[in-house]
């Protein structure tokens, strides 16, 4: 599954910072097209939130244990439904045609999951009760490819390193079963790679987070770079991933392949470089910069 925006008249900034309120310099690099923001004023429209998605002719928004919606453009949202009662979800994808709610915190243990195919009715999809992340989860994105869904975490295992940071589904999400990431330090104290984004392309599952590592069937997984990586995307043949950690100028790893990477600089997006968090692939062009400024590639090499 490549994380693209929809061909769709209005982008969401939260796909790339959330809680930012203004929209400040745009500075375009290795192409012409940048996309034009719009301050919404409706019901519910300035209400926090962590991230967006578009699918079924509706945005979807996650904002604590249910996510809304808005049918408009994101001008007027209205609170979904939900059989979960618990837990923050803070991410939320349409993927394979279904869209899918991550728990972030505070989750009920087999409920790290939800899922709607309108994004207005939501239930909670089966899931482990034990060996995985629960209150702590930290379940961060999920992808589509060879037929399963791979869910992808961060978190730990009541307060322990926990190999099961994978969920599987090969039910379109209805249930998941847990899948090992590798280990970092294999002798004791044990400790297990994190990951904070995965993508699907080039017959490939590309996880980044802790390492960049890829897997074919979402169950085996092989370590391909070191690098902190926060997320990723595919695009004109290209993997193109981001980083909060640098100066400004190097945030970016690409790969033709998903298995070899190497490092790009690129124009300066600022001072806060810390909020480099989102990369999104749309209209011929990668989208990612921080509170202050946002790139445009057409391939993450310049």
């Amino acid at each position: 599954m490549r994380k693209t925006w929809q061909s769709v008249p209005l982008f969401i900034l939260a796909l790339l910072c959330a809680s930012v309120s203004v929209f400040p310099q745009l500075k375009i690099s290795a192409s012409s097209y940048v996309p034009t923001f719009v301050n919404r004023t409706g019901t519910n429209a300035n209400t926090d939130h962590y991230s967006v998605t578009y699918g079924a002719d509706v945005w979807v928004r996650s904002m604590g244990t249910v996510p809304s919606w808005s049918a408009d453009g994101g001008q007027n949202w209205t609170a979904g439904t939900s059989d979960v009662t618990q837990g923050a979800f803070r991410n939320v994808e349409f993927v394979n045609g279904r869209f899918f709610a991550l728990c972030d915190t505070s989750c009920a243990a087999g409920k790290q999951i939800q899922y709607s195919d309108d994004g207005k009715s939501w239930s909670g999809a089966t899931a482990p009760t034990t060996g995985i992340p629960v209150n702590d989860a930290k379940w961060n994105d999920v992808s589509f490819g060879n037929g399963v869904l791979v869910a992808v975490s961060a978190g730990m295992n009541a307060g322990n390193e926990t190999a099961n940071r994978i969920l599987r589904s090969t039910d379109n999400g209805l249930t998941w079963t847990t899948g090992q990431l590798p280990c970092r330090n294999c002798s004791a104290p044990l400790a297990y790679e994190t990951a904070e984004a995965v993508v699907f392309a080039e017959g490939l599952f590309v996880a980044v987070g802790s390492k960049i590592m890829t897997s074919e069937d979402g169950l085996t997984w092989t370590v391909r770079a070191t690098a902190t990586l926060e997320d990723i995307a595919y695009g004109n043949g290209s993997f193109v991933a981001v980083t909060p950690v640098g100066n400004g100028t190097n945030h970016v790893w690409r790969s033709d392949n998903g298995v070899s990477w190497t490092t790009v600089s690129h124009a300066s997006i600022g001072t806060s470089p810390t909020y480099v968090h989102r990369i999104r692939f749309g209209n011929g062009v990668f989208l990612f910069g921080s509170s202050t400024r946002f790139l445009t590639t057409a391939n993450g090499s310049t």
